[in-house]
C-alpha cells in the first residue's frame, strides 16, 4: 500500500489515508482507508484479483467495533477459508460465503488463534516488556469493554430470573468471555465472469452502478428492523434506544461473541449472528462499477450520491485512478470538525471495482 495525506482534511493526522490500486485483464480496483477523527483505525479490507485459477476475485470491507482485531483477522483469513470449503469447489459460492463467515466465528473461539488476535489488537508501535513485540493488554483494562461486559452480565441475569448481578452488576473477573469481545461488520463481493455475489452482515454496504443508477447489493442490519428485532428477542436479548441490550447498534456481525452464547440455538438464531444475507447479480453491459464501503461513507452519501460521485470523477480528463477517486470520496465525507453529531467523523473505507470485460 502507498500512503497519502488528504490535502483538504482538518489536519494531517485526521486526513491521512492508506490507498491502493490494482488491475488485471478482468478487474480494476482502487481503495482508500482513513482513520478520520477516531482515536484508532478499526477497519480492514480485501482486494484479491487472483483468488483462484478461474479469474475469480474477492473484495470486502470490514468495519470493526470494540477493537480492530476481528476486522483484521477477517481480512487476513477469509479468502483462504472460503476457497477451502467444499461448497466453493462445487460452484456454490453464495453458500460458501455464508459458511465462511461462520467459520471465522468458530476460529475466533479457538485457543490456537488467541495470540494472533492479541497481536492484531495491540496498538501500533507499542512493544511489551517481554520482547514479543506486542503489548498484550487484558480486555478488562478497557473501560468500554468493562461496560459492555457488565451490560451483558446483567441482561443474562435478568433472563435467568434476576439475582444480584441483575441489579448492580458483578466483578469483571467473575465473568470471562470465551475470546475477544470485538466484532466487525462484513460486506464481501465475489466476482467470476458475469457472476457477482455479495454477502453482507451489518451496516457496511455494497452498491452497483448500472447505467448510472445505484443498485443496492445489500441491506443494512439494525436491531430496530422487525425481522432482526424478532430474532434478538426470541434469543433472549432486548433492544433499547436502537441498541442490543443497550450496547450494540447493529444486529449482525462477525465476532461479538458475548451475544452468541446460547447452547441451544444455531448460529443463525443467536442474539447477534454472523450469518449474512446474500445477493446474486448477473452482470450485464452497462454495469459500470461497484462500491463497497463502511457506514462512515454511507452516513454521508446515499447509494446514488456515491455512484454519482465516482461517475463524475471517471468522466474527467485525464481520468484519475480508482484509488485516487476513493481517496477523494473519503475527503469529501470527512467532517471539518466534530460538531455534527458524529457524521463524517467515523473511520472510512471504500473499495471501487470496475468490470473490464462486460
Amino acid at each position: 500500500m502507498r500512503a497519502r495525506t488528504a490535502t483538504d482534511g482538518p489536519d494531517d493526522v485526521v486526513g491521512d489515508q492508506e490507498t491502493d490500486d490494482g488491475e488485471n485483464a478482468h478487474y480494476e480496483y482502487g481503495l482508500a482507508a482513513m482513520q478520520g477523527w477516531r482515536t484508532e483505525m478499526e477497519d480492514a479490507h480485501i482486494a484479491n484479483i487472483s483468488l483462484d485459477e478461474q479469474s475469480s476475485a474477492l473484495f470486502g470491507v470490514y468495519d470493526g467495533h470494540g477493537g480492530k482485531e476481528v476486522a483484521k483477522f477477517v481480512a487476513r483469513h477469509l479468502a483462504e477459508e472460503l476457497v477451502k470449503l467444499p461448497s466453493y469447489s462445487e460452484n456454490k459460492q453464495g453458500e460458501a460465503l455464508q459458511e465462511s463467515y461462520l467459520r471465522i466465528d468458530d476460529m475466533l473461539l479457538k485457543e490456537e488463534n488467541r495470540q494472533e488476535l492479541m497481536e492484531l489488537a495491540a496498538p501500533e508501535n507499542q512493544a511489551d516488556p517481554s520482547g514479543s513485540g506486542y503489548r498484550t493488554k487484558s480486555i478488562f483494562e478497557d473501560e468500554s469493554i468493562k461496560r459492555r461486559l457488565k451490560v451483558a452480565v446483567r441482561a443474562r441475569a435478568r433472563m435467568n430470573g434476576g439475582g444480584a448481578a441483575a441489579g448492580n452488576g458483578t466483578e469483571e473477573d467473575d465473568y470471562q468471555l470465551p475470546g475477544t469481545t470485538a466484532g466487525c461488520t462484513a460486506v464481501t463481493a465475489f466476482v467470476r465472469g458475469d457472476n457477482l455475489i455479495v454477502a453482507n452482515s451489518g451496516d457496511s454496504r455494497g452498491v452497483l452502478c448500472r447505467h448510472g443508477r445505484g443498485l443496492a447489493l445489500s441491506i443494512d442490519h439494525k436491531p430496530t428492523d422487525e425481522p432482526e428485532n424478532r430474532r434478538i428477542t426470541r434469543a433472549g436479548g432486548y433492544v433499547v434506544d436502537g441498541r442490543i441490550n443497550g450496547s450494540l447498534n447493529l444486529s449482525r456481525a462477525i465476532g461479538d461473541l458475548e451475544y452468541k452464547e446460547s447452547k441451544t440455538l444455531p448460529p443463525q438464531e443467536q442474539i447477534v449472528t454472523a450469518w449474512p444475507d446474500v445477493k446474486q447479480v448477473k452482470l450485464e453491459k452497462g454495469d459500470e462499477f461497484m462500491i463497497l464501503a463502511c457506514d462512515g461513507i454511507w452516513d454521508v452519501l446515499s447509494n446514488q450520491q456515491a455512484c454519482d460521485f465516482v461517475k463524475m470523477h471517471l468522466e474527467r480528463s485525464p481520468r484519475p485512478s480508482l484509488g485516487r477517486i476513493a481517496c477523494d470520496m473519503c475527503d469529501h465525507c470527512l467532517a471539518k470538525d466534530t460538531n455534527n453529531k458524529g457524521i463524517g467523523c467515523d473511520n472510512m473505507s471504500v473499495v471501487i471495482v470496475r468490470f473490464k470485460q462486460l
